[in-house]
């Protein structure tokens, strides 16, 4: 858990930009509230490897959502069956389902379904959050951090680097 931190709070004062690390906060979202067993999950991974984002990010949002996942599931379910058996949608639902390659993926089921809306409102919601707090930060808040004296001790010791890795 501690390596989550560190490479956490080092993607955050890197050189990432700020899209990257929104990106890749957003698609840790979509992956962590899918199921690992449906194709979507795979499909999210191969995007994950495309696309230059921070994998740190996409793993400490990957982990917060699966956490969340246990006490949502309810809620997933039900805003996926919402989503599925929304009238206005129901021509684009069937276009999809017989669509081969895309049926396959299992959309259909209210699980996925919810997962995937659920996520991407959570990326939503954190995209212009993370945008926004990563150059306050770097600006503001990491000179104030490195002036402590604890922070300095910790980057230089040798028990941390063995802790961290």
């Amino acid at each position: 858990m501690t390596w989550l931190l560190r490479n956490f709070i080092l993607a955050l004062s890197g050189n990432d930009s700020p899209y990257q690390l929104a990106f890749g906060a957003m698609l840790g979202w979509a992956l962590g509230f899918c199921s690992i067993k449906t194709p979507i999950f795979a499909f999210l991974i191969v995007i994950v490897l495309f696309f230059r984002v921070n994998i740190s990010l996409v793993g400490a949002a990957f982990l917060c959502a699966k956490m969340l996942t246990f006490f949502l599931m309810e809620v997933i379910v039900q805003l996926g069956t919402a989503t599925l058996t929304l009238d206005a949608l129901n021509g684009f639902w069937t276009l999809l389902y017989n669509t081969p390659y895309i049926a396959i993926s299992g959309f259909n089921q209210p699980k996925v379904m919810g997962a995937l809306v659920l996520g991407l409102i959570f990326g939503i919601i954190g995209f212009p959050f993370i945008m926004k707090f990563t150059p306050y930060y770097r600006e503001k808040i990491l000179p104030i951090l490195a002036k402590f004296w604890i922070i300095r001790l910790l980057k230089g010791s040798k028990l941390m680097t063995i802790l961290i890795k």
